[in-house]
């Protein structure tokens, strides 16, 4: 199909062109729009074609996992900062509230907001973590079998949650961070805070 291309309907037909087409390699996405023409009372259809970068998502994503990974002192495993990084994230997300979560990760590139919400079950009530053994162990089980290894001692849980703070506090704005703390019992605020 044609770039700018304008397609003509009569709206007694009652046909509509609407969509998305992708190519292959630049992803160029076209967009039908669909219009009534003032004097005629037609439809048609204009097309507007916008090349997504889809690389600048995955580059975004990488250096804030490399962030990750520095943070933790291992910059040449991606893997394991990767997984670290979900088991905090979604352990923290199953204890703020939906408002405050969507808050959070508006300020967050892209495919990092993607990993956030990857296999979310929204629901009004905020996990209650009263201990900070508690929060530790709800990373542990959020990890799973995979980052069994990664946290062996509640130690190598702490320095985990702090690194992946310490990255938040680079890329989220301090106010909302000073509102993620606020919800935290008094507790946790130490170790969120020196992070």
């Amino acid at each position: 199909m044609d770039t700018g291309r304008e397609i003509r309907h009569d709206a007694r037909q009652g046909k509509y062109m609407t969509g998305i087409i992708r190519c292959h390699r630049f992803v160029p996405v076209t967009l039908f729009i669909r219009r009534e023409h003032a004097f005629t009372g037609h439809y048609y259809i204009k097309t507007t074609t916008m090349t997504s970068n889809f690389n600048k998502y995955i580059r975004d994503a990488e250096q804030f996992v490399k962030e990750v990974a520095t943070e933790l002192g291992i910059p040449e495993d991606i893997g394991k900062a990767d997984r670290i990084f979900r088991a905090v994230v979604h352990t923290l997300r199953n204890r703020l509230t939906p408002p405050e979560s969507l808050q959070l990760i508006a300020q967050f590139p892209m495919l990092i907001k993607a990993i956030y919400v990857d296999g979310w079950r929204i629901s009004d009530e905020a996990r209650r973590l009263r201990r900070l053994g508690d929060f530790i162990e709800a990373v542990r089980e959020q990890g799973g079998a995979g980052t069994h290894d990664d946290f062996v001692t509640d130690l190598e849980v702490e320095k985990a949650i702090r690194a992946v703070f310490r990255v938040l506090k680079n890329h989220v704005s301090a106010g909302e961070i000073s509102d993620i703390l606020a919800t935290f019992p008094k507790e946790f605020r130490p170790l969120l805070a020196e992070a």
